[in-house]
């Protein structure tokens, strides 16, 4: 049987080649440091050309390689990773996250077992609303020789990607949103493309006590990992972000109060979304998707987000992306309330919140540093925070100056004219002092660092909010009739720029 599978391949191989050469269908060639070797790809014959940036195939026929994808309707902008000239297709060795031999075997034998039937590459392809989902190509070739020698160097390749991560430490939150299936999409969705791209993951469960994140943390070599990672929803994410910052300025010996200037941490912070609402990865990566936010994890793609820290009485709180306080903060209270509703859950407390003996106004003393009137972005600009966006990748360069800046001004202590016995007015305290105050009854208090995009807000609750400027926008919500503040709460649910 694996005789006959061995010289059928052959056959075919060498029935294409215009050389007319036997071994040019079982040998590989290299000069330059380049592969070249012939391969059945689709079930048609090609040259197949390996270099250190970049695999290309390409007819010994002379036919045209055809995109398959364009033939499909387009609903997707997103351009196809592969690159196409008529005569042959190529694929960027950055855009494959893993290749191994393939081989034909029984249920019962292992995998390194059975006939090697070709190279497996395993790379992604974008669908509708930038879904990333997992694509593989098949090289076919019967020898195991040469595919073993493609597959390592193609593995050498990625192994030097400084920015793919090795090793993970991953919190796991098995009640997060609404599903009760965490952990099985956990070992079914995650698990296998970390073990096929090479990733150790050291798993530990969010537990409910508080400290359990902190004391985790503190017992593991946080240098043996390249990323820490996080399954679950926003509060996952937030538990584990004010740990993690907390420990980092411990270690680093700052005290945290306010005006202080934070020790940037040394790994980044990846998050898997199984959460109800989702609002960090919708407003990072655009879509709450458990796939694509694994591919992205795996391809090691980052981007720099503001973050911010909250205090009482001058005494640190918490770090987090977006505080509120009113409305908002009732939601948040009520929610955690109404768990056991599952998907109800937001709608309850939403609802909850919006009664008559629940839905006040708060008053507020409001002081606050405006953004300087050069600042590449405002929240009234109409510019919103899209993929390669110029404005956080400038301001990113610029991170350790500006923040030292802003801290500076901080510092400032008050001016007592502070204490205005007007409602609801800006007043400019000194010529000199950057600060601003406002006093008066307020519904919803907010400060945003990301623009929080979820199913509830499709364009954000704050939507020209950009990641990575250095700067928070504050949103105020004055006391009006409750009809107002209804029309004003459903503006967010459409996808217009009515607000």
């Amino acid at each position: 049987m694996e005789e006959d599978y061995l010289e059928s391949a052959v056959q075919r191989l060498q029935l294409d080649s215009p050389r007319g050469d036997p071994d040019s269908a079982v040998l590989s060639l290299s000069w330059g440091g380049n592969l070249t070797a012939l391969f059945s790809v689709d079930g048609d014959s090609c040259d197949v050309l390996l270099t250190d940036t970049k695999i290309t195939w390409k007819s010994v026929t002379g036919s045209l390689i055809s995109n398959k994808s364009s033939k499909k309707k387009k609903k997707s902008k997103k351009q196809s990773i592969f690159r196409y000239d008529g005569h042959s297709q190529s694929l960027l060795l950055k855009d494959i996250y893993a290749v191994k031999v393939k081989r034909r075997r029984k249920a019962n034998k292992s995998e390194n077992e059975g006939i090697c039937i070709g190279m497996a590459v395993f790379t992604y392809q974008i669908t509708n609303y930038s879904k990333l989902r997992e694509r593989v190509i098949l090289f076919e070739h019967p020898s195991e020789v040469q595919c073993t020698e493609w597959v390592t160097r193609i593995e050498k390749v990625l192994n030097g990607y400084p920015q793919r991560p090795k090793r993970i430490k991953l919190f796991l939150q098995p009640y997060a949103g609404t599903s009760r299936l965490v952990r099985k999409l956990y070992k079914d969705r995650v698990v296998p493309l970390l073990e096929m791209a090479k990733i150790v993951h050291d798993t530990s469960e969010i537990t409910l006590h508080k400290d359990c994140i902190r004391k985790e943390l503190e017992q593991n070599d946080l240098g043996m990992y390249d990323c820490i990672i996080v399954m679950g929803g926003d509060g996952s994410v937030s538990k584990v972000l004010d740990a993690y910052l907390s420990l980092t300025q411990q270690v680093a010996g700052i005290e945290m109060k306010a005006g202080f200037t934070p020790h940037r941490p040394a790994l980044p912070l990846g998050v898997i979304p199984t959460g109800t609402t989702n609002h960090l990865v919708n407003s990072v990566q655009g879509i709450d998707d458990i796939t694509t936010a694994v591919f992205h994890i795996i391809f090691g793609n980052t981007h720099p987000v503001d973050v911010c820290s909250s205090y009482q009485k001058d005494k640190f709180n918490r770090w987090s992306f977006n505080l509120q306080y009113g409305f908002g903060g009732n939601i948040l209270h009520f929610t955690k309330r109404y768990t056991m509703l599952g998907q109800r859950k937001i709608d309850a407390a939403f609802l909850k919140a919006l009664t008559k003996s629940k839905l006040r106004p708060y008053e507020c003393d409001i002081k606050y540093i405006p953004s300087p009137i050069s600042a590449e972005s405002h929240p009234k600009d109409g510019v919103s925070c899209k993929t390669g966006c110029a404005i956080c990748l400038r301001a990113s360069h610029n991170t350790v100056s500006r923040q030292n800046s802003v801290y500076t001004d901080s510092l400032q202590e008050f001016d007592p004219l502070a204490n205005s016995g007007t409602s609801s007015t800006i007043i400019d305290l000194t010529k000199e002092s950057p600060w601003r105050s406002t006093k008066g009854a307020y519904l919803n208090v907010a400060l945003f660092t990301v623009p929080s995009l979820c199913e509830y807000a499709p364009q954000g609750l704050s939507k020209y909010t950009h990641l990575a400027d250095g700067y928070m926008d504050l949103v105020l919500v004055r006391n009006v009739e409750r009809k107002h503040f209804l029309r004003y709460l459903k503006r967010h649910g459409n996808s217009k720029k009515s607000i």
